[in-house]
């Protein structure tokens, strides 16, 4: 099942902008984003249950940029399940992987949002949080427009 988190549900955000150079010497520009999400998912007695979690990757608050169609960045992404309650001593859980890419999001000018796709596996706990670390480097460009969006937000 795919859960749909509100950008009002990103936590303790952390975002860094610097320019840099990329691989092959050019100029390049690299952001890094850190937060963590309330989860809150409930276990299912002894069933392994997979789940894909969805969420902005804002730059503070209720705040996204808005990418151009042009940019195509290399990326890393680490997530993990940090706060969770054990119900049962057989339990598990974790990240099987992670990704992060622009999506087309349904607002008044559709613009692409940064947005990250966690896919976990659990049993026997509760999930309440879990952590991201973005890594992104672009060619560089100019300053990009930003998107407040109301704390219900959900990407699509």
């Amino acid at each position: 099942m795919t859960h749909r988190f509100p950008i009002g549900n990103v936590r303790h955000i952390g975002h860094i902008e610097v320019g840099t150079r990329a691989m092959d010497e050019s100029p390049a520009f690299l952001e890094i984003y850190t937060g963590w999400i309330d989860v809150g998912l409930g276990p299912v007695p002894g069933t392994l249950v997979h789940e894909e979690l969805v969420s902005f990757v804002p730059i503070e608050s209720t705040v996204v940029k808005q990418y151009p169609e042009k940019l195509t960045p290399t990326t890393a992404v680490v997530a993990g399940l940090e706060t969770i309650g054990v119900r049962h001593e057989n339990a598990t859980h974790g990240v099987d992987f992670a990704t992060v890419a622009l999506e087309r999001q349904q607002f008044a000018t559709e613009p692409l949002c940064l947005v990250l796709r966690a896919h976990i596996g659990f049993q026997d706990v509760w999930v309440y949080n879990m952590t991201y670390h973005v890594t992104l480097l672009w060619s560089l460009h100019q300053n990009l427009p930003l998107i407040d969006l109301p704390p219900s937000a959900k990407p699509n």
